[in-house]
């Protein structure tokens, strides 16, 4: 994963767009019941899936997000998400559907769902960083009474991980320096080379630590003041965001969409 992609992605939460200037409390219920509504289709479920990025694609374009970038870190994580769901066609065998002759199995079914819901959550969050920035959606966290420790310990982790991802290209320019015929690392310095990441990240993570101690960090990052929108406006994108994602579990907006196309192609 690129340090630059995830840079962008953290810059972007600063903008000032109408979408950055919705209240972050809203947009993160509008996550929350995102993810809970994603997750609680069945694990067949593939059609009725697919409404759901109109969320996602739409808040990404009103708030002019990043794309490259976005896709970047979906391909880099993507892998590690899909990973535990590629045996599923070779051990869930019943015929599910049929197109024309051809029996598409469950497993092949469960693994695109899968997918599907990692796209949507994944792209959904990254969406919501960056339209509300990290500090952000902790600041509503907190205004929802979640623990202080919690919330200092996420602010924590989001921001070590910039300093893992600059040591690992920093490794990784060293080991191309040294054998540059080879794009990969050797199977025998892999091991190695973790280690030395590892090392290496938490002796800067405590260096960072202490410069934040003496510059008076109390657990808290400065927020910037940006312009609110007016609280109808608020709870005009709050209505309207969780009406579509409660109607597209709820109802069969899919099969609606195709009828309409059918028609409207016939």
């Amino acid at each position: 994963m690129s340090c630059h992609a995830v840079e962008q992605i953290d810059r972007a939460g600063y903008g000032h767009t109408w979408v950055h200037r919705v209240d972050a409390r809203l947009k993160t219920i509008l996550a929350i019941v995102f993810v809970l509504c994603v997750a609680s289709f069945p694990k067949h479920t593939v059609a009725a899936l697919i409404p759901f990025f109109a969320v996602p694609v739409f808040l990404g374009i009103a708030g002019h997000v990043p794309w490259r970038p976005l896709g970047k870190i979906l391909l880099t994580v993507g892998p590690l998400a899909i990973l535990p769901g590629l045996l599923n066609p070779f051990f869930d065998t019943a015929p599910a559907v049929l197109a024309g002759s051809i029996a598409i199995h469950s497993g092949w079914l469960s693994l695109a769902s899968i997918g599907l819901r990692f796209l949507l959550t994944m792209g959904l969050l990254l969406v919501l960083v960056s339209t509300t920035s990290f500090p952000g959606v902790l600041g509503a966290l907190a205004r929802f009474r979640v623990p202080q420790a919690l919330i200092v310990q996420l602010s924590l982790l989001y921001r070590y991980v910039f300093v893992l991802i600059e040591e690992g290209e920093a490794m990784s320019r060293a080991r191309m320096l040294r054998d540059p015929q080879r794009r990969l690392p050797r199977l025998e310095t892999v091991k190695p080379m973790l280690t030395a990441l590892l090392w290496r990240s938490l002796e800067c993570s405590q260096r960072l630590y202490q410069v934040l101690r003496i510059r008076g960090f109390q657990g808290t990052w400065p927020a910037m003041n940006t312009a609110a929108l007016p609280p109808h406006q608020n709870m005009i994108f709050c209505c309207v965001g969780l009406g579509w994602v409660i109607a597209c579990r709820l109802c069969p907006v899919t099969q609606w969409l195709g009828n309409a196309l059918a028609r409207h192609l016939s």
